[in-house]
């Protein structure tokens, strides 16, 4: 049985158009290509870990509900998560957010070669 399709919304069609053969890793690629059949596929009403406080040592937490829903906290930093209703958003997010410097999430992720990313630690699925 096929998955029901979400529409992507335009910002994440944009990003993903213009991300196509443009990566700078392999595991860029992977990250997007999962990112965008999350989107399009999996609506998951349950957190749906995407990186993990204990797997870096910026201890930040980023997470998925429903199809395109982002949240970004920060472990052991005083301040309120925030929120994002598409990937683009949540990647263009400044770090100074979790007193992290310069740089947004993508900077973050890319300066990490996405080391840390999973793509199957959904609440619901554990």
């Amino acid at each position: 049985m096929k998955p029901v399709e979400n529409e992507l919304s335009e910002i994440d069609r944009e990003l993903f158009s213009l991300m196509e053969g443009n990566y700078i890793s392999d595991e860029e690629r992977v990250f997007f290509e999962q990112m965008k059949y999350k989107e399009q596929y999996d609506n998951e009403t349950e957190q749906d870990n995407i990186m993990l406080p204990e797997v870096n040592d910026d201890k930040l937490l980023i997470y998925r509900n429903f199809y395109f829903w982002f949240y970004v906290d920060r472990m052991g930093w005083h301040q309120e998560y925030y929120e994002y209703d598409s990937l683009a958003k949540m990647l263009e997010a400044p770090l100074s957010n979790w007193g992290l410097g310069e740089g947004t999430i993508l900077d973050w992720l890319r300066r990490r070669n996405y080391k840390g990313v999973t793509y199957d630690m959904c609440l619901s699925k554990m």
